[in-house]
């Protein structure tokens, strides 16, 4: 379900859970923060993937993303909300979704939040 990303040849993410059906998971972990000197409430996160390598391709509703830690709930009570997948355009590639990772409500200024989350295909 999902390529490794490369920089200078080093893997960035891997399926961390493959089946030998095609089910797995990529667990995600990064940090959140802005460069802005005031604080943003509306800030948002897309991670794209591509379902190509998925055996049915019309069954997008067995892929979910899950949150697995957010550390703004933790410290400060705020409450990220994780949705999709959504497609992202059909007329570039019908293949590329992404799920989106809302932070309304609560300050990130340079602060490195750190976000897990999977997306699973299961």
């Amino acid at each position: 379900m999902h390529r490794a990303a490369t920089t200078t040849g080093y893997p960035l993410m891997r399926l961390d859970d493959p089946q030998d059906s095609g089910a797995g998971m990529t667990k995600i972990a990064m940090l959140v923060y802005t460069n802005s000197t005031a604080s943003k409430t509306d800030l948002s996160i897309r991670y794209y993937f591509s379902i190509e390598e998925m055996t049915d391709t019309s069954n997008i509703s067995a892929v979910t993303g899950t949150e697995l830690y957010d550390q703004a709930q933790v410290e400060a009570g705020a409450d990220s909300v994780i949705s999709g997948p959504y497609q992202y355009d059909a007329s570039y590639d019908p293949n590329i979704y992404y799920i989106d990772i809302a932070f309304d409500g609560y300050k990130i200024v340079n602060s490195n939040k750190k976000y897990q989350f999977t997306v699973d295909l299961y």
